[in-house]
């Protein structure tokens, strides 16, 4: 489980050139490893395949659609919206 949790780590982390060369080996990482399920590896394969096909600056701008724009997926500690950020400034 040593590199596998590192792995993951890594995965959520923001789209680099750095991440994108070594991408192989974090799938070899957690393939060798073999603490996930398969299932669970097979669904890290698209996020892998897009590692190796698209351009650091697309998946860049992917990223921040999913983590930076959804409050849903928001990796921020804390998101509120503009009502809720006026009315904290009055307590």
């Amino acid at each position: 489980m040593r590199y596998t949790l590192r792995a993951l780590s890594v995965l959520i982390a923001y789209p680099s050139e750095d991440l994108q060369a070594h991408s192989g080996a974090v799938r070899e990482a957690l393939h060798g490893e073999a603490e996930l399920p398969p299932e669970a590896l097979a669904r890290l394969e698209p996020l892998f395949e897009a590692f190796a096909s698209q351009d650091v600056f697309d998946l860049q701008a992917h990223y921040c659609e999913l983590f930076d724009s959804s409050r849903a997926l928001s990796l921020h500690l804390l998101s509120m919206s503009t009502a809720t950020a006026a009315s904290a400034g009055r307590r």
